[in-house]
């Protein structure tokens, strides 16, 4: 359940505005006819609408740049998800998609648009014309729910559009315009393989369309996908261990990089049997010490230069060696749209979207390059605890045991692969309905108006994810030791017990009973060495993150557009419209999660609506027309203001803040 928060926070009003000046030079009567063809979408003389503007027109001359994708475009390329193709276009950056989750756990297998690379959340997504589902809990769209054998073209405005279309759309707009027209019945299958043999893809999508006697249309469309996983590069002979490292030689001012990448002889400074770097333990004259399977110190290289996780030259790690090329994905959608023309001058229409995506990403192990060990952990081994200060080499098994020194005795870096790897894996379910009329007033204007209801049940899991709490809270203050959660530093913090002789978690003996409390069923952890824990520690340590989101949206949104009166040049075009919405979300997590108990988490529980009302004006006045040097120049000028009304999200907003 989230956060009840009965306070509301009032957003201001937001407004948006936007000119621009249209000029078109003569050209040549063939060209104008080539042109002609090639870019009027519909028969001559009928008005459609183009994404970079509201108001009516013939071609897709628009006041701001706008770049179509058509249907065919994407079935002559083999594409099958328009996504894909749009994240082609070099005002894109695939920031979300099956090739870019080599890491995170968000959205595994959601294909998100991020136009500039601003953000994915600064960009509005539509399918003809009307707002699609958000379907993430940052509210983006994915578009693996819009099937692409239904898809006609698509229509991007690079520039800012917020003041046509949304204060959100402050990057642009990509519009999907499906075949709403589409007869008889098509289908398509294919299946795709890589050159090493591995990320196996198959696709099949069926669309079926009929007229409804002679003032209506039905259609129906499907897919589904099945995108197996590419594992990591160190499969290809292209790969190599590079690593991003700090560069010595940089001074503030100095204009030199902080950071290089050295793509060959570099990775990580550690490894899975746990590395110590100089200092007392450095046995071998070698900068470092590390440990075979079976806990015995090896000499370990240190590179040069060494910064937090990567080197270069030494006994190194490839860095990201468990980074998928592309993440398995498996996805089916269906859309159905109906058409019915109730009067000459109006028409109805009702369509229908569900759609599953489902994404599993096993991830890099996780690590630590400062593992607190002490004194009196008995898994130390003999050789590294002789080179130890002398008052450190005894091992205490007695009462003095129940007191953490004040200071560990060394610190070690390790990765975990040996004990778990994290398994992400992201569920969304989508419903969207939508109903509408459109009609005209007269020959010249004409309206429509929609409303839209969607939800999204979206299951976010990290299995094997490290729990490691708060590593000072068990030897700080009492008040929050019962709340600390540092499993991990519980099991790795091992001693003798003296009532038993054998190891044990130091927490389980404190005289404190909330620390006991905090620690109970903690089994000691054995770090020297890839495999030589018990089986029962590292489950003791890892656990399974769980986030469950709930997204509703409703909204309603109307539209009027047409010609206000002749001009010497031309018609004087406007359009105005209003739109109003609620987006609702609730997101919960299991009882650690909302400690913030993870290596990897996603945040506490909370919940919260936004309401948003909107309206816009935009007019479009011709200036000249078939003159010297001008074959059309026309001003263009658009308003739009917003109010926001928000309640809720008050544990994310707090834990925004404290993150920043």
């Amino acid at each position: 359940m989230g956060l009840r928060n009965s306070s509301g926070i009032r957003a201001c009003l937001l407004a948006a505005s936007a000119i621009g000046v249209s000029i078109a030079a003569p050209v040549l009567a063939q060209d104008r006819e080539a042109d002609s063809a090639e870019r009027t979408p519909a028969a001559e003389g009928t008005a459609i609408i183009v994404t970079g503007s509201r108001l009516s027109r013939s071609t897709f001359d628009t006041p701001s740049p706008v770049s179509v994708l058509g249907g065919e475009d994407l079935s002559r390329r083999g594409i099958t998800n328009i996504a894909e193709a749009i994240a082609e276009l070099p005002s894109f950056r695939d920031s979300t998609g099956p090739q870019t989750q080599g890491f995170g756990s968000f959205n595994v297998g959601a294909r998100i648009v991020n136009l500039r690379g601003l953000g994915v959340t600064r960009n509005l997504v539509l399918v003809n014309g009307r707002r699609f589902a958000p379907t993430t809990r940052e509210g983006s769209v994915d578009l693996n729910f819009v099937p692409s054998i239904l898809i006609e073209r698509s229509e991007i405005v690079t520039g800012g559009a917020s003041a046509a279309y949304g204060s959100d759309a402050i990057t642009g707009v990509v519009n999907v315009i499906l075949d709403d027209d589409l007869e008889g019945l098509k289908a398509e299958a294919d299946f795709g393989i890589s050159e090493e043999g591995d990320g196996e893809h198959f696709h099949a999508a069926l669309a079926w369309g009929t007229p409804i006697g002679d003032r209506g249309h039905f259609v129906i469309g499907g897919e589904y996908a099945d995108q197996k996983g590419i594992g990591n590069c160190f499969t290809r002979h292209w790969c190599t261990p590079g690593a991003v490292v700090t560069n010595l030689g940089y001074a503030a001012g100095n204009g030199l990089p902080n950071y290089v990448r050295s793509n060959t002889n570099a990775g990580l400074a550690f490894n899975t049997g746990g590395v110590v770097y100089g200092g007392a333990t450095n046995l071998f004259g070698t900068g470092g010490i590390t440990f075979d399977e079976a806990g015995a110190p090896q000499p370990f290289r240190t590179g040069s230069p060494r910064f937090a996780l990567f080197q270069v030259g030494g006994d190194i790690l490839p860095a990201y060696i468990h980074s998928n090329i592309t993440v398995p994905v498996e996805r089916y959608s269906v859309n159905a749209h109906v058409n019915y023309d109730l009067t000459d001058d109006i028409s109805a229409f009702a369509e229908g979207t569900f759609g599953h995506v489902s994404g599993q990403l096993l991830q890099t192990a996780f690590f630590s390059t400062g593992i607190p060990i002490f004194a009196d952990n008995p898994y130390i081994p003999g050789a590294v605890r002789a080179a130890l200060p002398p008052a450190q080499q005894a091992q205490p098994t007695g009462p003095s045991s129940l007191v953490r020194p004040t200071a560990p005795a060394f610190s070690l870096a390790r990765l975990f692969d040996d004990l778990a790897r994290g398994y992400s894996t992201s569920e969304a379910d989508t419903w969207r309905a939508a109903a509408g009329l459109s009609g005209s007033l007269g020959p010249t204007w004409d309206w429509d108006g929609y409303y839209q209801y969607s939800r999204t049940d979206r299951l976010q899991q990290v299995e094997n994810n490290l729990v490691v709490g708060d590593p000072v809270a068990p030897v700080g203050n009492p008040a929050t030791i019962a709340q600390s959660n540092a499993r991990f530093y519980f099991a790795a913090d091992a001693v003798i017990d003296p009532a038993t002789g054998a190891p044990t978690c130091r927490a389980l003996l404190s005289p404190d009973p909330a620390l006991r409390a905090a620690a109970a069923g903690c089994v000691p952890l054995n770090l020297f060495g890839a495999g030589n824990y018990d089986p029962a520690a590292r489950d003791y340590v890892y656990a399974t993150l769980v986030e469950d989101i709930d997204l509703q949206q409703h909204v309603v949104a109307a539209n009027l557009r047409g010609q206000v009166f002749e001009a010497p040049a031309g018609s004087v075009g406007l359009a105005v419209g209003a739109e109003y919405r609620v987006d609702e979300i609730d997101v919960t997590h299991d009882p650690l999660s909302n400690l913030y108990a993870y290596f990897q988490n996603f945040g506490a529980d909370y919940n919260g609506k936004t309401e948003v009302i909107e309206g816009y004006a935009e007019v479009e006045v011709p200036i000249l027309a078939d003159k010297p040097l001008f074959e059309a120049l026309s001003l263009n000028a658009a308003i739009r203001q917003t109010h926001y009304n928000i309640s809720g999200f008050g544990s994310y907003l707090r834990t925004q803040a404290g993150n920043s």
